[in-house]
């Protein structure tokens, strides 16, 4: 495993976390959406490339972040909120597709897994990092994935933010 590829990975996640974290509402929303897929793209692109580093994983317990007031932030940022999305693209007999999904828990919920890692690596538990983010995977990975296409689609259609239309389903059912 190359240490620098799980370094790489870390300092993609830490910047995605830094950015959602600290994010107001003082740029322009386009902006927001470009810099949310180039954040992304990088994370995705990083992991990817990092495999299981040696060492023992030790078992301990790091305590979970509330994403709640990320979400909400990002409900009233955004220029879209809900979209359409298929979970399982491969799972052909799911009678549940498409279903109604939410760019801001995407991206709470991405910042939420990845989070816990970076805890880890902030004690020095690098391959507890690694496995709790791989352990992961499966849940922030696809929000990633569903997230990417919506800011693509959504930057192809409207690369100035010209659209009138907005989705605003989340804030109907937001905790």
């Amino acid at each position: 495993m190359s240490d620098e590829a799980l370094s790489q990975f870390h300092a993609s996640a830490k910047e995605y976390c830094d950015w959602v974290r600290d994010f107001k509402d003082d740029c322009d929303r386009v902006g927001a959406m470009r810099s949310l897929q180039r954040l992304l793209t990088e994370l995705h692109l990083a992991w990817i490339q990092v495999s299981r580093p040696e060492g023992e994983i030790s078992y301990v317990d790091v305590a979970t972040e509330d994403v709640t007031p990320i979400r909400r932030n990002f409900c009233e940022i955004l220029p879209v909120d809900g979209y359409l999305s298929v979970w399982d693209p491969l799972d052909f007999d799911d009678k549940d597709v498409p279903i109604m999904s939410y760019l801001p828990d995407d991206i709470a919920d991405i910042y939420g897994d990845l989070t816990l890692g970076l805890e880890h690596w902030r004690e020095d538990r690098k391959v507890n990092a690694y496995a709790d983010w791989n352990l992961r995977y499966d849940h922030w990975g696809k929000h990633l994935i569903n997230a990417s296409a919506v800011l693509f689609q959504y930057l192809h259609d409207f690369p100035d933010g010209s659209t009138s239309q907005r989705r605003r389903v989340w804030n109907d059912v937001a905790p």
